[in-house]
């Protein structure tokens, strides 16, 4: 370990000057990021040298007839039964100093994760993060349980509603599905907050959903954030009927021709209220499919 101290210092040095260093690890810890499936496997050791005391005892080096002096090249500022620990992921962490900049990073990374991917795994989730726990103590991963428990919640709710709503007269049926991931915002890392003006019909929806949420959680009330998610939608054109799954911006930009045929860019980006460089990006996909021209 003496000899890996002094030859990993200036790949550290060169490695904190890097921006993807710390999402890359997390990356690996979890099992996300090719070729690093070492990292993976240490982690779910069964008994980890846990980096939440941030420092190993000098009491428990064993016998005193077992001890043996540290090599004279050793650094004088780093106990022996520290370098003799040492894992992996310990010496990783190491690089920063700091187990918060990993949390963190691996908080983002989730988040990132249960809003984009909605075909995740709950199960692989949890699993890290109770490793995670061993490795950097119970208090720092409570966001991220959170985090979790949120998901598990919405499914909880959106079936309740949903049940509910199978009970009412055809005619009080919702026009389409509405399934909300709703989040504890405190817990979450902060989302862009992007404008986003919806038509009437899907307001109205959202709406609905809102006053029946507030009927099953008194006191409380959800607030949209209308750029992130899911809409999986059919498009009906003259010659074809495509089935897509797009962002909810790009969905609302092919709503708003149901009512025109046709736009100028700088009157859909007054319609939509998003600045019209931004909007020219966001329709590129529909463009691509013909749907628009």
């Amino acid at each position: 370990m003496v000899i890996l101290e002094v030859a990993c210092e200036p790949i550290r040095r060169y490695l904190r000057t890097r921006e993807d260093t710390v999402r890359q690890i997390v990356a690996g810890l979890t099992g996300d990021s090719d070729g690093t499936g070492d990292l993976a496997v240490e982690l779910s050791k069964t008994d980890p040298a846990s980096l939440e005391t941030g420092q190993d005892s000098e009491d428990d080096s064993g016998e005193p007839e077992d001890w043996v002096p540290d090599p004279v090249d050793a650094d004088p500022g780093k106990s022996s039964s520290k370098r003799r620990s040492s894992d992996i992921i310990s010496l990783l962490v190491s690089i920063y100093g700091s187990k918060d900049l990993f949390i963190n990073e691996y908080r983002s990374l989730l988040a990132d994760r249960l809003l984009h991917q909605f075909s995740f795994s709950p199960e692989r989730e949890i699993r890290n993060v109770e490793l995670l726990k061993l490795r950097f103590g119970e208090a720092p991963m409570h966001f991220c349980e959170v985090m979790l428990k949120d998901m598990a919640d919405s499914r909880r709710i959106n079936a309740n509603i949903r049940e509910e709503d199978e009970k009412r007269p055809a005619e009080e049926q919702p026009p389409f599905g509405v399934y909300a991931v709703i989040l504890s915002s405190e817990f979450w890392p902060p989302f862009k907050d992007e404008k986003l003006e919806v038509p009437e019909d899907i307001r109205a929806a959202l709406e609905a959903y809102c006053k029946k949420y507030e009927q099953l959680k008194a006191m409380r009330t959800l607030s949209w954030k209308h750029t992130l998610g899911l809409v999986t939608m059919d498009v009906e054109l003259a010659d074809r009927t495509l089935s897509v799954a797009v962002t909810p911006v790009q969905a609302v930009i092919l709503l708003y021709f149901q009512d025109q045929a046709s736009w100028t860019l700088e009157e859909l980006s007054k319609a939509v209220k998003m600045p019209v460089a931004l909007l020219r990006r966001r329709m590129s996909v529909w463009l691509q499919q013909g749907v628009l021209r």
